[in-house]
C-alpha cells in the first residue's frame, strides 16, 4: 500500500510523511545515534547507527511492519559509510543474518537481506548468502534470558579467508549476531564484523 501511495503522491518520509526524501531532514535530525559502549561480548566490531528508542524503532518498524523497502536504501548507505569511517579493515563480502522462513513468508521479503545489498552497492562489496538459519524461534518480544536461550542457530557456507560483514536490522542482546559471528568463524573466515541499523540500549522490555 506505502508503495502505491508513493507511486502516486511521489516520494514520502517514511517517518512522518511528509513529501520529500526517505527520511526527511527534521526527522534525520530526530534519530540519536547508538552508543559504541558497553562493547556486547562476542561482537568486537559492531558498527550501529541509530538508538533504537530515540527514533531507531520508528525507522526499523517502516520497513518491517509497513513495507517501506526503501528504507533499506536509506540506511544501507549510511551503514556503508559508518563501517568504512569505523573499521580497520575492508570487507570483501557482505551478508545477512537470515530471518525465520515464516516471517519472511508474512512480510514478502527478509528486510536484512535488503539491508545487506544495499550496503554492499554502496560500499562496492560483492553481496552474498553465506548463513543458514536454523530453527523457527522468533527474537522479537521475548526478554533477554529468553534470547539467550533459544536464539537462533547458523551454519555457514564455506567462507576460507574471508572479510565478512553481516548486517541485521537491530541488535538487542546480540544473542542472534554472535550465532551468526561464530558460524562464520568456523567457516574459514579471516574477519567478521557486524552492522545494524538500530541498537537497543540496556536489556529488552
Amino acid at each position: 500500500m506505502n508503495a502505491v501511495l508513493d507511486v502516486v503522491l511521489g516520494s514520502r518520509c517514511a517517518l512522518c510523511g511528509a513529501p520529500g526524501p526517505e527520511v526527511c531532514g527534521r526527522c534525520l535530525m530526530s534519530l540519536a545515534p547508538a552508543r559504541s559502549e558497553p562493547r556486547l561480548e562476542g561482537l568486537p566490531d559492531l558498527v550501529a547507527l541509530f538508538d533504537y528508542d530515540n527514533g531507531g524503532r520508528e525507522l526499523v518498524a517502516a520497513l518491517k511492519y509497513r513495507g517501506r523497502t526503501t528504507v533499506a536504501g536509506f540506511a544501507g548507505a549510511r551503514l556503508a559509510t559508518a563501517v568504512a569511517q569505523q573499521l580497520a579493515w575492508r570487507p570483501t563480502v557482505v551478508t545477512w543474518a537470515p530471518t525465520t522462513a515464516d516471517r519472511r513468508r508474512q512480510r514478502g521479503f527478509d528486510q536484512a537481506d535488503l539491508l545487506a545489498r544495499a550496503t554492499g552497492r554502496a560500499l562496492g562489496v560483492p553481496v552474498r548468502r553465506c548463513l543458514v538459519r536454523h530453527g523457527r524461534h522468533h527474537q522479537t518480544g521475548r526478554a533477554r534470558a529468553e534470547r539467550q536461550a533459544l536464539g537462533p542457530r547458523f551454519t555457514a557456507r564455506a567462507a576460507w579467508g574471508q572479510r565478512l560483514l553481516v548486517v541485521d536490522d537491530v541488535v538487542t542482546t546480540g544473542a542472534t549476531l554472535v550465532s551468526a559471528h561464530r558460524a562464520l568463524f568456523a567457516a574459514g573466515a579471516a574477519e567478521v564484523a557486524v552492522a545494524s541499523v538500530a541498537r537497543v540500549e540496556g536489556p529488552p522490555r
